[in-house]
């Protein structure tokens, strides 16, 4: 991940490798590149290298809560560069993206709830992309949720499934894309999260029924790559 940049190309991190196999009283002199010289130098040495390092800790690893993190960004002045070319939230991506999964989750769950037994026994959830998917399969295996599908990058080989689905939810899209491919679809949810990616906020949660292709034939159309 690009976020991950910055500390991977601090000087902590270029040497860490070289400290560990050190011994740790001689690391900070070999660090300061010589081999007989005053112990504080290389101390000191170290803990620049430490300062450094830990400066730019909070901005690839989620060590901080939000709000902390957010106050810590701004008085650092320092901006992590973009993942993607969307819209970005107050929070880094790799920072974000790790929200609004329950929220995913205990919305389908509600759209599945309401659906009759015989529904609920063909039903599969389409997700827009591997995340939205990943949080159904991984979250929602403990609510009952029967398994999610999705046309995005590595999700797409996995298939359509054996079986033909009566009844699809679906995630995100709108009604002309939903009714280009099934007979009926009515939203009937949505996602509300605040801190996850301006992108997933308000997600609609769609009942869709009738396909009017096969999803086997179907599927080839839904593969994207980001």
């Amino acid at each position: 991940m690009r976020a991950l940049k910055m500390i991977s190309t601090s000087p902590l991190a270029l040497l860490g490798g070289h400290v560990l196999t050190m011994n740790p009283l001689s690391a900070p002199l070999a660090l300061a590149g010589i081999r007989h010289a005053r112990l504080p130098l290389g101390f000191a040495v170290l803990a620049l290298l430490l300062a450094s390092g830990a400066l730019l800790a909070p901005f690839a690893l989620p060590i901080l809560p939000p709000d902390a993190f957010l106050r810590y960004q701004a008085s650092t002045g320092v901006q992590p560069p973009a993942s993607e070319r969307l819209a970005h939230a107050a929070l880094p991506q790799h920072y974000a993206d790790m929200f609004g999964w329950d929220e995913f989750s205990a919305a389908v769950s509600r759209a599945y709830a309401s659906l009759s037994s015989e529904d609920r026994a063909r039903c599969v959830v389409f997700g827009q992309n591997y995340g939205e998917a990943g949080a159904i399969d991984v979250l929602g295996r403990h609510q009952g949720l029967p398994r999610a599908i999705s046309g995005h990058n590595s999700y797409w080989v996995w298939g359509p499934g054996p079986e033909e689905p009566a009844v699809m939810l679906v995630i995100g899209g709108n009604d002309a894309e939903h009714r280009a491919v099934f007979d009926s679809a009515a939203v009937v949810d949505s996602v509300r999260c605040q801190r996850c990616m301006p992108y997933e906020r308000g997600r609609t949660i769609s009942v869709c029924r009738g396909l009017r292709v096969p999803l086997r034939e179907l599927w080839p159309r839904l593969q994207h790559y980001i």
